[in-house]
């Protein structure tokens, strides 16, 4: 800037769901906002997520695609003014951390829906578990989740979810890329349906 020079543009990366829909025959993308803006696919839904390998292998969805959020710069999604005409499902780690980088994307489309962020999901991958580290995990209070959402979250947050046994799960945190790809499918098949 100091030189008068352009800025990198930012970029965001997408795959096109269904083959019928590939742009010039290609369905991994990665473009400029601007383009990105610009792009018009006859989509019926939008999905976004945060981990690169399960927008990878996301599978095939007629009149869809999937964005590649990268955590919390998501807020470029805001930048690209179809995605509020479009239905979109956010799916993020459940952890302190997925639930504020879904309320940091409601602040820009508040209409985004979660997808397979919830206790019954949670709960059947329960020998999946991980740990969220103690001095990283997301404190604050969420003001754009659903009652459910908000649910799930402050009871992470505080160390009230209970396990199988009965007891509270400290620091409990379920990543994403291990939800079973016949869990994804079964909810694919009720919301694409």
């Amino acid at each position: 800037r100091r030189y008068g020079l352009a800025d990198k543009p930012l970029r965001l990366r997408l795959r096109v769901l269904d083959p019928d829909l590939a742009v010039g025959g290609l369905t991994d993308l990665e473009l400029p906002v601007e383009q990105l803006a610009a792009l018009r696919l006859p989509l019926r839904q939008v999905f976004v997520t945060e981990n690169e390998t399960n927008m990878l292998a996301f599978p095939a969805v007629s009149r869809s695609i999937i964005l590649f959020g990268q955590g919390y710069a998501l807020d470029r999604l805001g930048q690209v003014a179809w995605l509020a005409d479009q239905p979109l499902l956010y799916w993020g780690d459940i952890d302190t951390h997925g639930f504020a980088i879904l309320d940091r994307l409601r602040a820009h489309l508040p209409h985004a829906r979660s997808m397979l962020m919830d206790s019954s999901t949670l709960s059947a991958h329960h020998p999946l578990w991980g740990r969220e580290p103690a001095d990283k995990r997301c404190v604050n209070d969420l003001q754009r989740l659903t009652r459910p959402e908000h649910e799930l979250y402050t009871a992470l947050r505080d160390n009230r979810f209970v396990g199988p046994d009965g007891r509270p799960v400290s620091h409990l945190r379920f990543e994403q890329e291990h939800v079973r790809f016949g869990w994804l499918q079964q909810y694919l098949d009720r919301v694409s349906g």
